[in-house]
């Protein structure tokens, strides 16, 4: 062989720009195909993005690149630029299917449904018959339109449509080269049955044995990895949890399920600033979610951070349409503003809205009614109580309110039948018996009951500075001063915490008794 021929035989033809492209564009379908797979334990996705964006530097303006693209960090959770790459590569060509499907996704979790549906079709309309992964979001899309619709004649039309969608993207789901994960857990639901019926048998262990095998078989498969955490969880073995969370999470960045997981045992761990970063992470994959806004208030209320928790539950309050949980959400809305932000007005309209929304929960009566009473409001506070006896006549708590209302208006005989019931619903009630020795004291003349009533108040809350002021007062009458002078040194040491009275006339009647004694 001559040295010519050996030069010849060993001479590679540099690749032209276009096949370079191409070997790009292959590398990154590679890496990302790679990513879906469940048996591959890494992620391959910035791997793809890479080589894709070597692809870009040779053909920035190609529409079908720029789809798959924005497909990857759609994968990453990165909506808002995955949102801007899918515009650009439909500004190129309006008929890129990776392009509207991002958006229809997109719009989807933006609980925008009619466009998620437009793109969605027109994705379809493009994709052939790789169009599995489309359908599936047709079948989750069709499915919201059909709960918010309150024709039921379209509602029906919606679910006929999410049916088909369904079964069309089971029958699809072959020629489609991204495995739907709906067919991965069809493939280990007998080993979850296993473990969920091994678990509920008490035999934890058995269960964990039988997620570590799915595991070993499907090392890339978060929700595996999710249930591992959450049986580790439950085992009180919280670091392991994290760990096994925090891998699901790192193989997909689109794990929600995990986010949740995580930050509810750093909520449990009070790690509350990693918790709201993470419901932060969280809302930007679901914006339009009142649970992760109601969460986020939780924490902000925690950290004492008042008006971003405000924020965050008016935020749930209007994405929710559950009318007993926005009853909720206003209740902790009239309690920040009552406790905290001291807005009478405000905490009185959010106490009316639950109401409204929720006719039958007493607590919110109870909260408005103090608010009425707190601002001279007498009338209106008796009428809201009243309604709230309705609801809960067992109450002693309403009963108790509306006997001091009755006596405050000169309505002895209610006042005292209001009292008697609250003390036989429930004996260990302390107020009700002050207050009803206080009207035997003051008002019947009864001084033996009056005595027996507050003594009972002060034996169940030996913190109850008023009570034992009011029994200073009630040993007065009859004449044992030590007993009144023991009872008043004692509302006084108390009442410097409880700031329930007057230190001014607990002083002057401290004195009263001592300047009796000398003399």
């Amino acid at each position: 062989m001559t040295g010519k021929e050996i030069n010849t035989m060993y001479h590679q033809e540099p690749m032209t720009m276009a096949e370079t492209f191409e070997q790009y564009v292959q590398t990154g379908d590679a890496l990302y195909h790679s990513h879906l797979d469940i048996k591959n334990p890494f992620n391959r996705l910035e791997q793809a993005l890479d080589e894709y964006a070597k692809a870009l530097e040779l053909a920035p303006d190609s529409p079908s690149l720029l789809g798959k693209v924005a497909r990857v960090l759609l994968r990453k959770g990165e909506y808002e630029r995955a949102e801007k790459t899918a515009l650009k590569a439909l500004s190129k060509h309006p008929c890129v299917p990776d392009a509207l499907y991002v958006l229809g996704y997109i719009r989807y979790k933006e609980n925008a449904m009619a466009e998620s549906a437009a793109y969605l079709k027109k994705a379809l309309r493009y994709s052939g018959l790789n169009s599995s992964r489309y359908r599936f979001c047709m079948f989750y899309t069709c499915a919201a339109l059909a709960r918010k619709t309150k024709n039921p004649f379209v509602t029906l039309w919606q679910w006929f449509a999410a049916l088909y969608y369904f079964a069309s993207a089971v029958l699809f789901s072959p020629l489609d080269r991204e495995p739907a994960q709906f067919f991965n857990v069809i493939a280990i639901l007998p080993s979850l049955l296993k473990a969920y019926l091994k678990e509920q048998a008490g035999d934890r262990d058995g269960a964990m044995t039988v997620y570590q095998g799915l595991h070993e078989r499907f090392l890339g498969f978060p929700p595996v990895m999710n249930l591992i955490s959450a049986l580790y969880q439950r085992k009180g073995m919280y670091d392991e949890a994290i760990d096994w969370v925090n891998k699901a999470i790192a193989r997909d960045p689109l794990n929600e399920e995990g986010y949740f997981q995580l930050a509810g045992m750093l909520e449990q761990l009070n790690e509350h600033r990693q918790g709201r970063a993470l419901y932060k992470r969280l809302l930007s994959l679901r914006p339009h979610d009142p649970q992760i806004h109601c969460s986020l208030g939780n924490l902000h209320s925690v950290m004492n951070d008042t008006d971003e928790a405000i924020s965050h539950y008016k935020a749930a309050f209007q994405l929710s349409a559950d009318p007993a949980w926005k009853a909720l959400i206003s209740q902790t809305l009239g309690g920040l503003y009552q406790d905290v932000k001291h807005n009478a007005e405000a905490a009185q309209l959010a106490f009316q809205t639950a109401i409204e929304l929720n006719p039958t929960e007493s607590c919110n009566y109870i909260q408005l009614g103090i608010l009425y009473f707190e601002s001279g409001d007498y009338t209106n506070a008796e009428i809201i109580y009243e309604q709230a006896l309705k609801i809960r006549p067992d109450s002693a708590r309403i009963h108790s309110n509306l006997g001091y209302l009755k006596w405050l208006k000169g309505n002895i005989g209610e006042a005292v039948q209001h009292y008697d019931t609250a003390i036989d619903l429930d004996p260990l009630y302390d107020i009700p018996y002050n207050n009803l020795g206080v009207i035997h004291l003051d008002i019947i003349g009864n001084i033996p009951r009056a005595i027996e009533l507050i003594e009972k108040a002060a034996e169940l809350n030996e913190h109850y500075a008023l009570a034992f002021y009011n029994l200073g007062r009630a040993y007065m009458f009859v004449g044992q001063r030590l007993e009144a002078a023991q009872c008043f040194q004692k509302a006084q040491h108390l009442n410097e915490y409880t700031k329930e009275l007057d230190n001014d006339e607990l002083n002057e009647r401290l004195n009263s008794l001592f300047n009796t004694f000398e003399n």
